[in-house]
């Protein structure tokens, strides 16, 4: 059962994550994941400096949407999650392309 876990984890991570958008960030979660998940290293050390980087976007009033919860609480839930992903994700693309320049 235990072996059958390994392979679970090992077959988690797809090839597209690192060839989509090939960095070294990238690479080097892979390395760390390899170092867990193949020697049972719990805390592999950093192999790099990290720095963090925070963006806090506008508010967003929830009491607006409350006629589309009513309506269709799930068809909601999954729209609004899927916007919210989308605009987190272009933050975060702003954000890479914002350190890239430095």
């Amino acid at each position: 059962l235990a072996d059958l876990k390994e392979v679970a984890q090992l077959t988690s991570w797809h090839p597209d994550y690192i060839e989509e958008k090939a960095s070294f960030d990238r690479l080097a979660e892979l390395v760390l994941k390899l170092e867990r998940e193949l020697f049972k290293v719990k805390r592999p050390k950093q192999l790099t400096r990290r720095d963090v980087h925070v963006t806090i976007s506008a508010p967003i009033d929830i009491s607006s949407f409350i006629q589309d919860y009513e309506t269709d609480a799930h068809a909601f839930r999954h729209s609004f999650t899927e916007d919210l992903q989308k605009k987190v994700q272009a933050m975060v693309d702003r954000l890479v392309e914002k350190c890239e320049q430095h």
